[in-house]
């Protein structure tokens, strides 16, 4: 399934910087009338950021009026964001596409060739406990129990693996669990690889599948980490780096700012020349592990979208 909607959806982006910022300003038009959040206030640093992401459709309020500015964001979240812009600027509408049926399923074949497709759910389709990993636990109904014992392939990321499906003991009891067999090292190393990529599918009716679907088949990335957890500055920052494509003309003439590291600064650092970040204090620093909030992620998109918001400064030692 990787590179599903690649040729459809991806490209270089080969246009001038000259022209770069017309094209964002044309790509990314009001979509909805503005709105005024009772917990905005306009005097507020992100108040035209919150204002410009909502009526372009990058951003909705979270409600009742309010927009919850100081509120953190998950990765999902901001993947969601950053696939949109991306998305618009490959000549879509911001609504990204819907992820295939049988995208992030397994499927589990019997000797009978009765065949059976799960997504990862501890409730519902295939799940693992961290503390017993050789096991992939499986959601069966009764008519398998007359299999227990007997030879099963798996398919899951567009590879095949035989084993064997058993009842065994798990956290809650005796379990249905497909174990693989005995392979080779490479084998059982790319097994893992991709028991691990299916567990970060989400489900049909999970909200952020298709953004999942969108990093995997289009982005062909996982560097934003599990869409679960808590996004920082830096997987914004990531995000951000990997859709902005030419858009990130430098303004600012920096090389480093305070709390820069080598492992994220090709990343980080384009944003600070880019006006895209200014750092937190008057110091200039990014702090990477810092958890985003929505003002943030508002600020740092709409300076992306609209290059006469981007941040002119210098760094006393930058």
């Amino acid at each position: 399934m990787k590179r599903l909607f690649t040729l459809v959806l991806t490209g270089s982006l080969l246009i001038t910087p000259a022209l770069a910022a017309d094209r964002a300003e044309t790509s990314f038009p009001a979509v909805r009338e503005p709105v005024s959040f009772s917990d905005v206030a306009q005097d507020r640093w992100y108040a035209d950021a919150a204002g410009l992401c909502y009526e372009t459709g990058l951003m909705n309020g979270t409600g009742d009026g309010t927009f919850s500015p100081d509120a953190m964001v998950t990765t999902a979240e901001a993947a969601t964001l950053a696939a949109r812009i991306h998305h618009i600027l490959n000549g879509g509408d911001g609504v990204l596409p819907e992820a295939p049926a049988d995208w992030g399923q397994i499927t589990v074949t019997r000797e009978d060739g009765v065949t059976l497709s799960l997504y990862s759910s501890a409730s519902t389709g295939f799940w693992v406990n961290d503390r017993e990993i050789n096991s992939l636990y499986l959601t069966v109904d009764d008519s398998w129990k007359a299999y227990d014992g007997q030879t099963v392939t798996l398919e899951m990321n567009g590879s095949t693996y035989s084993g064997t499906f058993r009842y065994v003991l798990g956290a809650y009891g005796l379990t249905p669990a497909f174990q693989l067999g005995q392979v080779s090292q490479e084998t059982y190393d790319q097994y893992y690889e991709d028991l691990w990529t299916a567990l970060a599918w989400p489900a049909p009716g999970v909200w952020y599948r298709n953004t999942a679907c969108y990093l995997d088949t289009v982005l062909d990335t996982d560097e934003l980490g599990r869409l679960t957890d808590t996004a920082t500055r830096l997987t914004f920052a990531k995000a951000l780096k990997l859709v902005s494509g030419d858009l990130l003309e430098p303004i600012n003439d920096i090389t480093t700012f305070p709390d820069c590291e080598d492992d994220w600064k090709d990343t980080v650092l384009p944003l600070y020349q880019a006006g895209i970040l200014s750092g937190v204090d008057a110091s200039g620093a990014f702090r990477p592990n810092d958890q985003l909030s929505r003002a943030e992620m508002a600020a740092m998109a709409a300076r992306l979208i609209r290059p006469e918001l981007r941040l002119h400064f210098s760094l006393e030692n930058g």
